[in-house]
């Protein structure tokens, strides 16, 4: 974040990643938060005014969010500033899937269904999927089984004497 200068913009700002490769990720963020910005205000926006209003109006909501959905227990060993890049991610994959804006509530609560690391609420919820599909099918209507075909007439053998018909006709 040394290139940010985010240190000495906002001197409280910690963040912390665990992952290799997210700090440039996060850096993309920046860069394009300073790029609508430029097209929101329409004038040429300073990189460090863009670095505080990045960390300002986007990342400290979401942090805010994080902290107060208390999903970080659910993700041992990793840190807001890792959800935050997971959740916005996963934001802009729901946002794909369905064609419409999804605000960062709803993506956090869905990210935390699929994703917890913790091993007995991901048990609960593989066990609560198998006992929703098993209702959904036990509550489906039971079809009768189709009747059985009748079998076809059989054909008379090639070298079979004409029948009666047969011989009216020729």
């Amino acid at each position: 974040m040394r290139q940010t200068k985010l240190n000495e913009i906002r001197p409280e700002a910690r963040i912390e990643l665990t992952e290799p490769g997210r700090y440039r990720q996060l850096l993309e963020h920046i860069q394009v938060h300073h790029y609508y910005l430029g097209l929101e205000q329409q004038r040429d926006i300073p990189y460090s005014e863009a670095v505080a209003s990045w960390y300002d109006h986007v990342y400290l909501p979401a942090i805010a969010h994080i902290r107060d959905s208390a999903i970080l227990k659910e993700f041992p060993n990793r840190t807001e500033a890792d959800l935050y890049m997971w959740i916005t991610y996963h934001r802009d994959r729901l946002r794909e899937r369905y064609g419409h804006e999804v605000d960062l509530r709803t993506a956090l609560h869905d990210f935390a269904n699929r994703h917890s690391e913790r091993t007995l609420p991901r048990v609960i919820k593989t066990v609560t999927r198998t006992i929703r599909a098993a209702l959904d099918a036990a509550a489906e209507p039971a079809q009768p089984p189709l009747p059985e075909p009748e079998p076809a007439a059989a054909a008379p053998p090639l070298d079979a004497p004409p029948t009666e018909m047969e011989k009216a006709t020729a």
